[in-house]
């Protein structure tokens, strides 16, 4: 939920937003890390590659992934009841 307020990723069509997303979730986990472990800031170095794994995404996805068929639908088998035991028996 919090990742999607990311106005790069609100504001694109629904096709790029998981990649976007993931993109910037891997960004965090990356700037989470050197901060527990160095302490040093990279925060620039990781906008700036973000932003161009952004305008990757756009380029590669511009157009929308082609829409899946609805499989073909079958008819309900009607299961028996009492009534249909009782003319059986007739």
């Amino acid at each position: 939920g919090v990742i999607f307020q990311y106005p790069d990723i609100n504001k694109s069509p629904r096709w790029q937003r998981g990649k976007i997303a993931r993109a910037l979730a891997g960004k965090l986990a990356i700037a989470a890390k050197v901060d527990a472990y160095t302490g040093r800031f990279i925060g620039d170095k990781l906008v700036e590659d973000l932003r161009k794994r952004i305008e990757e995404i756009k380029k590669l996805y511009a157009k929308p992934p082609p829409r899946k068929e609805a499989p073909p639908q079958k008819p309900k088998l009607r299961k028996e009841g009492k009534e249909k035991r009782r003319e059986k028996r007739r």
